[in-house]
This record gives C-alpha cells, structure tokens and sequence, in this order.
C-alpha cells in the first residue's frame, strides 16, 4: 500500500509548485515507487505533459502550492508474483491562491478509483499497470493524468429532443464585461446559496443513499444541490421537459424523473421551462450559479453539438472574471472546488452555459 500511496503521491506532486526532480540524471521520472520497464516508458511520457501543465498554472489563481495523497477503500489480492491494489484515490491539491490572498478554498480536491498493479521480480516489487475506473471516452480526468489507461464503461449519451433555446447564449473568459443583472424584486422565497454550496461540499465525494447513483452522476448531483437550495418539486409523476422531481417511494425506493437527471434537460427546465434560473455571459460569476458544458458530439469528438453533456456548481469565487478564480464542485469525475479554467483548458470547441440560481 505504501508504495501505491507513493506513486500518487509523486504524480500529483508533478503539477505543484513544490515540485523538484527526482533525479537530475532522468527528468521524466515519475515516481519514487520501483516500476517495471513498460510502465515506466508509459508514464515517462507523461512526464513533459505535466510539466507543461504545472507551468501553465505558475502564478494564476489555479496554482498548486502542494499535495496531499488520501487513500480510501483499498482491498489488498496476491497471487504469487502479483498483487493488485483496488483504491479510492482522494488527493487535495492545495491552492497557492489562498495562502498568498487570505481566502478562496484552501485546496481543490478531486477522487479516484485506481486498480493498481505490482509484479515481483529479483525480490522487489514494480509497479507495472494503473489503470481508472473512469468512462473510457471520458474527456474530463484531473490534470494528474496526461494518457491514462481507462476501463470504465462507456457513459450512457442521452441526447434531448429540446433544443436549447436561441436566448441561452454560452459564456467565454475573454466575453465582453457588463454589470450583473440586477436580482428580481419578487422571488418567490429565493434560492438558499449557502444551502446548496454547503451540500455540494459534503457530497463532492460522497454519495446521499436517499437519491439514485447513477454511472454519469453529475446532473443528479446538481438536482440535489438545487433541491438543498430550496427547489420543489414540478409536475411529479409524470415526465416531460417542464417536469423535474424525485421522491422516496415505498420500500425506500427513490425515484426521480430524466429532467432531474440529464444536464441538457435540466439546464432547459431552469431556465426556460420554470425560469428558476436566468443564463447569462459576461457577467461576473457568484457562488451558488451553475455552469452546463457541451463538450462533445455523439461521434465522441471535441465539438460542441448543440447536447449539453456536464452540469457542475460554482462553489467559491476569488476573481469572478477569471475561470481560473472560480471553483466548481460536480459528480461522475468527481471534483470539490476545482478550478474552472483548469476543467475547460483543452478541449477546443466545447461551449459552457452559465445560470444563476436568482
């Protein structure tokens, strides 16, 4: 376990500021943790890719300071030569922002499910495989992993028949500035900010057993986060995209409708449909607003197709113009105040929809 805990540890110490090389003689050596020649050729490769991203965050409101490694649910199996290692990688990347600023999140964190394995030869063991529970077409992997190798099965796409609307216009860093728009003089009751920021916090990495757990998790994420901030339910039992619900039946059986746990539905029900929330770009970001990406096509390329595919919530703010000064929290790669900028850089022709919550 120690040396699996290393060999993560090393890889996401790679894109801090605290990093130093291992050694002078090899720069792209990864880990401290003894690997086998393949593996090592493999993640040799990765090496410059995470250099490059460690540089590219040098001084910005996403630089990481440091790392810290927290592993969870390990189960231990060996047969003879080989040990296979099944954990829940949780590692805190600590934020140089907040040190330097007095606020902000201290540390963006982000967690894992590793299957790693180890082979022994000439008395030692070396790790030869680590490979992510993650959707194999997955474009959203933490910053710590360059090429990794995936087994997750492939994430159901669930495309909507609503297109979005014409108003709902998407958001970019470089947008032209303007005023927020001035919050609505009767709403109803409001929207309970701190509420939903504190359960997107508790349940970054968690699961609530009194919703479903699906394998693409984030639009039921964001529902129950709306649901923390005071949303009720809207036509329940039946379906429809101006339906959003979930309740816990007979037997604890949850049930919830597609609205509640598709992001291209729910963005167009709040805003459209109930007019929970108002889409806006170019204005400055708040805590508690959503943000809707749509980051792929149904051929599982990098365009933008009209299908909004990921829901996240922002959860803190340092700099409200800057992405890398707003912080998201979602499921499915589950991440707790991440970055904006660093979940948005690479992936040319995505589209990211911003609402506020009112």
């Amino acid at each position: 376990m120690a040396l699996a805990r290393q060999y993560l540890h090393d890889r996401a110490t790679r894109v801090t500021s605290s990093y130093t090389p291992l050694t002078r003689a090899n720069p792209t050596k990864l880990t401290r943790t003894p690997t086998a020649e393949a593996f090592s050729v493999r993640i040799a490769a990765e090496a410059p890719e995470l250099d490059r991203s460690r540089a590219g965050l040098a001084g910005t409101l996403a630089e990481f300071s440091h790392a810290n490694v927290i592993v969870n649910d390990a189960d231990v199996s060996v047969e003879n030569s080989t040990a296979e290692v099944q954990l829940d990688e949780v590692t805190r990347l600590y934020l140089a922002a907040h040190h330097r600023l007095g606020r902000g999140p201290e540390y963006s964190s982000y967690r894992l499910r590793h299957l790693i394995r180890f082979e022994r030869s000439g008395g030692i063991w070396r790790l030869s495989s680590d490979v992510l529970d993650v959707p194999t077409h997955a474009h959203d992997v933490p910053l710590t992993y360059a090429r990794p190798e995936k087994n997750g099965a492939p994430l159901p796409t669930e495309t909507s028949r609503t297109p979005l609307p014409p108003s709902m216009v998407p958001n970019t860093p470089d947008a032209p500035r303007k005023p927020r728009a001035p919050e609505p003089l009767e709403r109803d009751g409001g929207f309970n900010r701190q509420a939903a920021i504190d359960y997107a916090l508790r349940w970054a990495h968690g699961r609530n057993r009194e919703y479903n757990n699906y394998g693409n998790d984030c639009t039921n994420f964001l529902s129950q986060i709306f649901r923390a901030g005071g949303w009720a339910n809207a036509g329940l039992y039946h379906e429809g995209p101006d339906k959003w619900w979930h309740y816990i039946g007979a037997m604890w059986q949850v049930h919830d409708n597609r609205t509640w746990r598709v992001a291209h539905d729910l963005a167009v029900f709040g805003y459209h449909y109930s007019k929970r929330t108002r889409s806006y770009a170019g204005e400055p970001a708040r805590k508690g607003d959503a943000v809707y990406a749509d980051w792929d096509n149904s051929n599982g390329g990098t365009q933008a197709d009209g299908n909004i595919d990921h829901a996240m919530f922002i959860t803190d703010v340092i700099d409200p113009w800057d992405w890398n000064g707003i912080y998201v929290t979602y499921h499915t790669t589950d991440r707790k105040n991440w970055p904006l900028g660093v979940t948005t850089a690479n992936k040319p022709g995505s589209l990211y929809y911003f609402q506020d919550t009112r």
